[in-house]
């Protein structure tokens, strides 16, 4: 995958520089994913083969084409190759892998890998329990926070709500890193004024963006 078409290395180096500036003022630690897709999508292509495959039967019976192939019959398979070649480029497609996808699926599969990258980067192994996750999935456009112990009992649950509602806000108007950088800006804020940094802080945790390609 070619992520510069998402987000480039300077905008991935800002964002780090951003985190560890987090981590100079507080004992929190903060880890950004970006994922390209949280979303099983293997059965999009077959979806999208047998719509097209109705569509050609709808619109050969419905022009009367379907009594020209009796003398063309060899045209049959030909159009099916052609309808397994468009159906598997646009399920590469994210708008089509969206559409086929039901809303409350794509929600579970997000929130399902945030939590599984949570663990996998050792998020809740962190001296004071201060660790927290910023996860943004591109092809679904959701975010995900997730936090420690002891930020998830200093902070309302609807605190983090507020980061991903600014996060998609900000991807929307001015791309991944903007909206990324405006929910790291914002963790910042609120982390740095609850938890400022302690005697012998370490740096528990990466402070680089993880960037995740899953198939």
């Amino acid at each position: 995958m070619d992520w510069n078409k998402y987000i480039s290395e300077k905008e991935l180096t800002t964002i780090s520089e951003n985190i560890k500036d987090i981590e100079r003022h507080s004992s929190a630690e903060v880890v950004a994913v970006i994922a390209n897709k949280s979303s099983t999508t293997r059965h999009v292509k077959f979806t999208l083969f047998l719509l097209l495959t109705v569509l050609t039967l709808v619109a050969l019976y419905g022009f009367n084409l379907i009594f020209y192939f009796h003398n063309y019959f060899f045209l049959v398979p030909v159009i099916h190759l052609i309808n397994v070649v468009i159906s598997f480029l646009l399920s590469r497609l994210n708008i089509f892998q969206r559409l086929l996808i039901p809303r409350c699926d794509r929600i579970f599969q997000v929130e399902n890998l945030a939590e599984l990258e949570f663990y996998k980067q050792r998020i809740n192994m962190t001296r004071s329990k201060t660790g927290l996750l910023i996860y943004l999935s591109l092809m679904e456009k959701q975010a995900v926070v997730l936090c420690d112990k002891s930020i998830a009992e200093k902070f309302p649950k609807d605190t983090w709500q507020d980061i991903v509602n600014i996060i998609i806000d900000g991807i929307h108007k001015k791309g991944v890193a903007g909206g990324l950088s405006d929910g790291v800006n914002e963790c910042s804020t609120r982390l740095k004024e609850h938890f400022p940094i302690e005697p012998n802080d370490i740096n528990e945790l990466p402070n680089h963006v993880i960037l995740r390609t899953h198939p």
